[in-house]
Parts: structure tokens; C-alpha cells; sequence
């Protein structure tokens, strides 16, 4: 079976419906879930990381999109930090996950992915799916969640090295989750070319200067 969790109602809109400007209330928040010990019952391991993304290779549907992931892969492979520190995380933070309700935010919904994994990994995702204009990270929108996630949660020297690297894993892996679901598995024509957008952001921030990132760190 499925757990399930019901909840009451919660008003307002999800950043991918009603843009807001104000990002620090979210960097609170994810460091807030940081601070909350791993229980032994959730896994250790994303339902959608490194480990299955291989899994979307030699699918056929789109050869020059696998050609791009497999070389993609094997430079998260080949450069993957190792003693970084773990939290529960949400695994899952893109904008329609994100609740504002006339300009105050609200909640953080959706923890069906939610792992004891690397807390890079959601700082990752938050820059990745939802602090980004017209395919391009927002550097404003970035460093209000960064510094509000550090006055709570300070990242290690470790930490700092690798926020770049987990925007590009956590963009990647949202592509190839795209691309399996709503191309191999089932062809969904609302969503088909979603991963090619996740797969053109993944791409931006790659190719993004470390000196140049690494400002919104600042």
C-alpha cells in the first residue's frame, strides 16, 4: 500500500502559477526541515537520483537527449562529493511545490520523495525548480534563499564547494524523471517536452562560471 497524510486546506498559489518576491521565508523553511534528526524508517537513498537515472539510457525515444544525460551522468559520477552532511530533505523542491498566499508564504507541500539524503541536494533543487526567470537562474531570488537557509543552518566549507553541482544533479534528475514518465512509460502530450526545458536549465547552470555561482553564496 501508500501511505497517506491528509491535510486541511491551504490557500493561495504555487510559485509556478503567481511569481513573489520575497524568496527568504523559503531558505527558512528547508533549513528549519534540516534541523530535524533522520528517523531509521526513511530511505538513505533519492527515489529519482543517481542511482536510477541510468535507468532512462537505451530507452530509444530520444537518442541525442540520451547521448546528453549519459555524458551528464557520467559527470556526476565522476565528481560525486563523498561525507557530506545528511538531513531529511524534500527531494522534490521545484515551484509548484512552493505556497504563497497574497505575498506571504505559506507552505512547502508535496514530501512523497522526502529521503535522508544530502542537504545540498534540496538547496539544489530550490535553485534549480524554482529560483529561475525565463530558463536562467535568478541570482537575486538565490542568494535571499541561501542567506536565509545559513542564519539558521550554516553551510560546511564542504558544502559551499558543491551548491552548483547539486543544481545540475537535481536538474537532471527532474529531466530523466520526465523523460521516463511522460515519454517511455506512457506518452502524456500535455507534458512530453517538459524534460527538454529541465535538460535546457541543467545545461544553463553547468555552464555557469564557478566564481560567477558561487555569488550567491555570498
Amino acid at each position: 500500500g501508500k501511505s497517506v497524510i491528509l491535510k486541511t486546506w491551504i490557500p493561495g498559489d504555487t510559485l509556478r502559477d503567481k511569481k513573489q518576491e520575497d524568496y527568504r521565508a523559503i531558505g527558512k523553511a528547508i533549513a528549519e526541515l534540516h534541523q530535524i534528526p533522520c528517523p531509521d524508517f526513511l530511505p538513505r537513498d533519492h527515489p529519482y537520483g543517481l542511482s536510477y537515472m541510468p535507468d532512462a539510457l537505451g530507452q530509444g525515444g530520444d537518442d541525442e537527449y540520451e547521448a546528453w544525460l549519459a555524458d551528464k551522468i557520467n559527470y556526476l559520477q565522476d565528481h560525486f562529493p563523498a561525507h557530506l552532511p545528511r538531513a531529511i530533505i524534500h527531494a522534490d523542491l521545484f515551484d509548484d511545490n512552493i505556497i504563497y498566499n497574497q505575498g506571504r508564504f505559506q507552505a512547502i507541500i508535496d514530501f512523497g520523495d522526502a529521503c535522508c539524503y544530502y542537504k545540498a541536494y534540496d538547496l539544489g533543487s530550490v535553485l534549480s525548480g524554482a529560483c529561475m526567470e525565463n530558463g536562467k537562474i535568478d541570482f537575486v531570488q538565490a542568494r535571499e534563499v541561501i542567506t536565509s537557509y545559513q542564519a539558521i543552518c550554516e553551510l560546511e566549507a564542504d558544502e559551499r564547494e558543491v551548491i552548483q553541482f547539486f543544481s545540475v544533479y537535481a536538474s537532471a534528475a527532474i529531466s530523466t524523471w520526465q523523460y521516463v514518465n511522460n515519454n517511455v512509460r506512457r506518452l502524456d502530450e500535455a507534458k512530453k517536452d517538459k524534460y527538454k526545458l529541465a535538460a535546457q536549465r541543467t545545461e544553463h547552470i553547468f555552464r555557469i562560471p564557478q566564481t560567477r555561482f558561487k555569488t550567491i553564496l555570498d
